[in-house]
């Protein structure tokens, strides 16, 4: 069975699993849900401007996407990811076979991982809010 695509609603789910994980204190796999709702954000902006798009995560894909991204239609979100595309350069969507402690004493246990996680999470609210989405859709699953 083929299913269809649909970037936005998947960036609503991650976004709005991330924010209820954040609220018990479960950072890193926020951290982790919030780099695939940036990317599915992003993979919307790139299909509403008419473009295909690569089976590729949003690591692999960091310099090409604002090429792919309408810039009449969406110059806000193009300013929102020039500027938080550096949060992600260490964002991998492989961290999800990384153990616990190794990802904890690279992102949480300092005060500049922690940082990084913030701007990471704001950045997608930011984008969520462009997009006409607060991220707060009741499925979460």
């Amino acid at each position: 069975m083929e299913r269809n695509e649909d970037y936005y609603s998947a960036a609503c789910r991650h976004l709005a699993a991330a924010r209820l994980l954040e609220e018990h204190q479960r950072l890193l796999t926020a951290d982790h849900l919030n780099g695939f709702a940036a990317e599915c954000f992003l993979k919307h902006a790139m299909v509403q401007s008419g473009n295909s798009i690569p089976k590729k995560h949003i690591d692999q894909l960091r310099s090409d996407m604002a090429s792919c991204i309408d810039a009449a239609r969406f110059p806000d979100l193009l300013a929102v990811w020039s500027v938080c595309r550096a949060s992600f350069a260490e964002w991998r969507a492989s961290d999800r076979y990384i153990g616990t402690r190794e990802l904890e004493s690279a992102l949480l246990r300092c005060e500049a991982g922690v940082a990084l996680w913030e701007r990471r999470r704001d950045c997608v609210r930011r984008m969520a809010e462009l997009l006409g989405t607060a991220g707060e859709e009741d499925h979460v699953g």
